[in-house]
């Protein structure tokens, strides 16, 4: 270890100090928009108008009330990339717009599947079980 000078070492500290206050203090941003490819043209998908999202090996579609967009990227890259607030995943393969969640059908063996707006039913995978009931407002014992 070097030897320094407690004012360069104090003057050092002050500046890192400085400099991380600056940083900007919103939280993480999510993606508003998705840009997919239709045919020959790319077009913009809201995540606003988004019912729900469905794997397709590395892909995937995205479902609007205008139609079904497919989409390259993986389920957990969009995930990261989706407000919590807004989107719940509820499979490997599912991920749901909270608002379009109409109910919650418990099945045999514990397992429950959600029914949405638009009477699509999607199974809810075990390891999403416990955070989807909480999310819904379920008592998740």
């Amino acid at each position: 270890l070097k030897p320094f000078e407690r004012e360069r070492f104090a003057e050092s500290v002050r500046r890192a100090l400085e400099l991380h206050s600056r940083r900007d203090p919103r939280p993480n941003r999510f993606v508003e928009r998705f840009l997919v490819r239709e045919r020959d043209r790319l077009v913009p998908v809201s995540t606003q108008e988004v019912i729900r999202f469905a794997a397709a090996e590395k892909y995937v579609d995205i479902f609007t009330a205008a139609g079904v967009y497919l989409h390259r990227m993986t389920m957990n890259t969009l995930e990261a990339q989706l407000g919590p607030e807004h989107f719940l995943r509820i499979h490997r393969s599912h991920i749901v717009r909270v608002r379009e969640v109409r109910e919650l059908q418990a099945a045999a063996h514990g397992a429950y599947a959600v029914v949405l707006r638009d009477g699509t039913r999607l199974p809810v995978g075990r390891a999403y079980r416990r955070r989807c009931l909480e999310r819904l407002g379920a008592d998740a014992t």
